[in-house]
């Protein structure tokens, strides 16, 4: 079973099985109830998912999207739907950096049952001004610095998300 808890800041936290063998049996209406809800999340509505809570790191945005939630007895919820991120934030430290990439809008999270498997679509961006020496060598005659912007994909699952990098210049510096 699945525990699912809204914080007075709007953060929904999802927490896995907890041992319950010590406790009573109990029997609940809910024990029966067979539940199929539509959600509809406006457009631009802001909430966070904190992927590192030690290290307070996670996704800020804006999005909107529609759900199909259900709730069958003795199984846990499942959730069905795209979430469409219009703008937002993605904090993550990698050796110690700790950055704060822009995401693009046309990132999004989809679930496909497991509430707390979506799978990841997100692109993100950071601007940084650098020398280009390094990355082009010796022979480089080029001095003073250049707006890289490192890019970042994320896919695969919240629990287990991957991340590929690439650096580019802005169109005007190619």
């Amino acid at each position: 079973k699945h525990a699912t808890n809204l914080t007075e800041e709007g953060v929904v936290e999802f927490t896995g099985s907890k041992d319950t063998s010590a406790e009573k049996p109990t029997v609940s209406i809910m024990e029966n109830l067979s539940l199929t809800t539509n959600i509809t999340m406006a457009n631009n509505t802001a909430f966070t998912i904190i992927t590192d809570p030690s290290r307070n790191l996670g996704l800020n945005m804006e999005a909107g999207g529609t759900f199909t939630m259900m709730q069958r007895p003795y199984q846990s919820p499942r959730l069905n739907g795209r979430l469409e991120i219009s703008k937002g934030d993605y904090t993550i430290n990698l050796s110690g950096i700790k950055r704060k990439f822009q995401i693009a809008d046309s990132s999004s999270i989809v679930w496909y049952g497991n509430i707390s498997q979506p799978e990841l679509k997100l692109r993100a961006y950071y601007q940084v001004r650098t020398s280009p020496a390094e990355l082009m060598g010796p022979e480089n005659q080029q001095t003073g610095t250049l707006p890289f912007i490192v890019n970042m994909e994320i896919s695969g699952s919240l629990a287990n998300p991957s991340f590929n990098f690439r650096l580019s210049l802005p169109s005007e510096y190619e």
